[in-house]
């Protein structure tokens, strides 16, 4: 996270980010890190359909529900 702070510091027009799978948990807590320390810097994610973003977004759901005692009707 250091590195692209850094990098914005000097002299970087933006970020692009990128995650090993899409976990919006992840993505959030990079972003709102990065916005601490430079609120207006230009940030970008690489949202490539490689990744699938529908079933993983889908389990992300389910297993948060289901960590917190909430039922889950599965079509």
């Amino acid at each position: 996270m250091l590195d692209c702070i850094n990098s914005l510091q000097n002299g970087a027009d933006l970020l692009w980010i990128e995650t090993e799978k899409p976990h919006i948990g992840q993505i959030g807590g990079m972003v709102n890190r990065i916005r601490e320390v430079i609120p207006n810097a230009k940030l970008v994610y690489n949202n490539s359909p490689s990744f699938n973003w529908t079933l993983n977004f889908r389990q992300q759901v389910f297993d948060a529900m289901s960590g917190s005692g909430q039922g889950c009707v599965c079509l």
